[in-house]
């Protein structure tokens, strides 16, 4: 089966005269806030409301009913042009890298690994101080890790800078903000009459 055309049919005309359908009026309210000027090879930028990170939201349902719901603007206008996203899979902006784009064109499922590695090789991963969830900073966590690396205890790191004893570890094993030339604390191998010790706890 061949994939609908990228090209919304968003035209003011109704030739057959018949009144527009709730799905027709759906359709016309969503692309009236898609910036389709540059042309089918373009991006086109949402203009309305976005989630905070770029992404466009669009409203869909009814209060009257109680289905009322936001949903990404990128993915409406996939699902609207090329059908359903499969189950389990993102939707990647593959061509482009660009948030708030809704051009069906630049768009193409995929695992979470590939939308990973997409907005690593477009410089869009959100790593280290720039993770929605950081606690440090990157200039804490390389301090952290030369510290640590120098010999201080992670638990009185972990009490000085307000986190976990846990982060603490991760962050010198480096499992997390790998992205820092920082040192990396080595897991002792050897312990007690020759037998394997347990890891540095940082």
């Amino acid at each position: 089966m061949h994939p609908r055309s990228t090209e919304p049919n968003v035209g003011g005309s109704n030739p057959s005269g018949r009144a527009e359908t709730q799905a027709q009026r759906l359709q016309r309210r969503f692309w009236s806030k898609v910036d389709r000027s540059g042309g089918p090879d373009a991006c086109w930028p949402w203009t309305a409301c976005d989630n905070g990170v770029g992404y466009g939201t669009f409203g869909v349902g009814s209060t009257k009913d109680g289905s009322a719901r936001s949903v990404l603007a990128h993915r409406f206008a996939y699902e609207q042009t090329r059908g359903p996203i499969p189950a389990g899979l993102f939707l990647r902006h593959k061509v482009c890298g660009n948030p708030p784009c809704c051009n069906p064109a630049h768009l193409e499922p995929g695992t979470q690994l590939e939308n990973m590695a997409d907005m690593r090789a477009m410089g869009r991963a959100q790593m280290g101080e720039k993770h929605y969830a950081a606690i440090l900073s990157d200039a804490s966590a390389l301090e952290i890790m030369k510290r640590r690396a120098a010999g201080e205890m992670g638990k009185d790191l972990a009490a000085e800078f307000g986190v976990s004893h846990s982060l603490i570890t991760q962050l010198c094993h480096r499992k997390i903000w790998r992205h820092l030339d920082g040192p990396t604390t080595r897991r002792k191998v050897g312990g007690r009459h020759g037998k394997p010790s347990r890891s540095v706890s940082p």
